[in-house]
């Protein structure tokens, strides 16, 4: 990078206008004076289909398709077990199936926590029921657990964060192997139905694990090195994919550790902190929001663009002496 390139930060928050919205009718609304700032005469943008990660990466030197190319299982296998050529992959996220009047729905993923040693009961038990099968967990850790499926098994799968809320009826598994890719969620489901986890968190009222929901299958590949600039987050997708283009993606926290790079950084925040949405964005405020706030005033970093759903927010250092522009809040600009 040029030393008279602008250093950029590029951060993508998918489901911040949805939380905007949230607290809209709330009085006495949060205060978020670091949001605030960054929103103040910035320049807005209605940015157009292709998924919010594509719009992270848009300008970067990756090939077009990468995403296609690179879906989130292998590259969720990259970050925990290495790349392993012609292995196929998918996502297996665990969910919460609710029943509404005629069908069912997936409650928001983000909301469902799993200690450590109820992950590992049920992933044992899986593991059992899938011996001789083709299909195994090797790692149920974090939000996105691993799943290896049979050699040359391809799916189209809609992921759990798009599927959230809907009948789930629309978001079946299709393709070559989509039917047997559901045979195997309904089997999933009946396993889960009567475990012993499950009913240990029944009694202490909390939402049980009834399915696994597979996304993002794809054969992993090897992709030749790329110069990117350094990543800050919690998505698994997008740390696999840098991880595959042999780059060391930072955690959610490493934003302030990016910037002092002198690079800019691109983060990303797949799923709000789990609390109430007033709560959230307190937290978002006095986090995220804060160190990019610091950066920008001090001339750490040039230029902001805040991807909010379906806008984006780009702040210029420059923009705070535009005065003929009317400030307005973080609300404001994402209405």
């Amino acid at each position: 990078m040029s030393d008279s390139a602008p250093r950029v930060a590029v951060v993508a928050l998918p489901w911040l206008d949805v939380l905007l919205e949230a607290v809209r009718p709330v009085e006495p609304r949060p205060v978020l004076p670091n949001l605030d700032r960054l929103a103040a005469r910035a320049s807005r943008r209605v940015l157009e289909g292709s998924g919010w990660r594509s719009h992270l990466i848009a300008g970067l030197p990756f090939d077009a398709g990468v995403l296609a190319r690179c879906p989130a299982g292998p590259c969720v296998a990259a970050r925990t077990v290495g790349v392993r050529p012609g292995v196929t992959w998918a996502c297996a996220t665990p969910v919460h199936l609710a029943a509404g009047l005629d069908h069912l729905r997936l409650s928001p993923p983000e909301r469902l926590v799993l200690e450590p040693h109820e992950a590992a009961d049920i992933a044992g038990s899986l593991n059992a029921h899938f011996a001789g099968t083709g299909f195994e967990i090797p790692d149920a850790q974090g939000r996105h657990w691993l799943l290896r499926c049979p050699d040359g098994y391809a799916a189209s799968t809609v992921e759990p964060g798009e599927a959230a809320g809907r009948d789930l009826r629309e978001c079946l598994p299709s393709g070559a192997n989509g039917r047997t890719l559901m045979s195997l969620v309904n089997e999933i489901q009946m396993l889960l139905h009567d475990h012993p986890v499950n009913a240990q968190r029944a009694r202490s009222g909390r939402p049980p694990v009834n399915s696994l929901w597979p996304w993002g299958v794809g054969v992993a590949t090897r992709c030749s090195p790329l110069a990117l600039p350094p990543l800050a987050t919690d998505d698994a997708w997008l740390a696999g994919l840098w991880t595959v283009h042999g780059n060391d993606p930072l955690p959610l926290d490493g934003v302030d550790e990016a910037i002092g790079r002198g690079r800019g950084v691109h983060a990303a925040m797949e799923w709000p902190p789990p609390v109430e949405p007033c709560a959230a964005l307190l937290a978002l405020d006095e986090g995220l929001g804060a160190s990019l706030h610091q950066a920008l005033d001090a001339g750490r970093i040039d230029e902001i663009t805040l991807q909010a759903g379906g806008l984006a927010l780009r702040k210029r250092r420059v923009d705070r002496w535009r005065i003929w522009r009317r400030p307005h809040s973080l609300l404001e600009a994402c209405s």
